[in-house]
């Protein structure tokens, strides 16, 4: 009896079939695929078209906001406000966009004294503190106000002066 209860089990049991036609039905599916999305492309007239290089765009505006650096004052100016006679040896530039050049430029050679003037007016009247500090960020401010105030604003309403650079201030003290 248990002998037939095993033979029947192993009657009712299917046969397992092989993993290797599971992976054969797959591949071809794929292969089919493949060829009808390809002849789909090239008859329908999808396929890849030439392309032509042109020039950028917006290439000539892009060049007109590089900015270029303008010197705007150079020398040596006294400060008193420590109690001594300190001499402050200072270069300042200005930094414009390309297409303010030329208005900055013309601007500078009509007023330079009167620029240069009020540059040395600032340095003058300056607390040490303000001339010592290693950013010299009120220097800065003080300055890029005044020279807001002097070459003013473009049509869209931005300064014509990016950015007031000062590379050199270096103090000597009284001897």
């Amino acid at each position: 009896m248990a002998d037939e209860a095993k033979e029947k089990q192993e009657q009712e049991q299917p046969a397992k079939k092989s993993p290797l036609l599971t992976i054969i039905i797959v591949a071809v599916v794929m292969v089919v695929e493949g060829v009808a999305v390809v002849g789909f492309v090239k008859f329908s007239g999808m396929g890849a078209s030439s392309a032509e290089a042109s020039g950028i765009a917006g290439e000539e505006t892009a060049e007109d906001e590089k900015t270029v650096e303008l010197p705007l004052a150079e020398g040596r100016f006294q400060n008193l406000a420590s109690g001594q006679a300190w001499t402050w040896n200072v270069e300042t530039v200005l930094q414009v966009k390309k297409k303010n050049e030329e208005k900055v430029n013309a601007e500078l050679e009509r007023r330079r004294s009167e620029i240069t003037e009020g540059v040395s007016m600032i340095i003058r009247r300056s607390a040490h503190a303000h001339l010592t500090e290693p950013g010299l960020e009120t220097l800065h401010r003080q300055i890029s106000a005044y020279v807001e105030g002097v070459f003013g604003f473009d049509p869209e309403g931005e300064p014509l002066v990016e950015r007031v650079l000062l590379p050199k201030c270096q103090g000597l003290p009284p001897v």
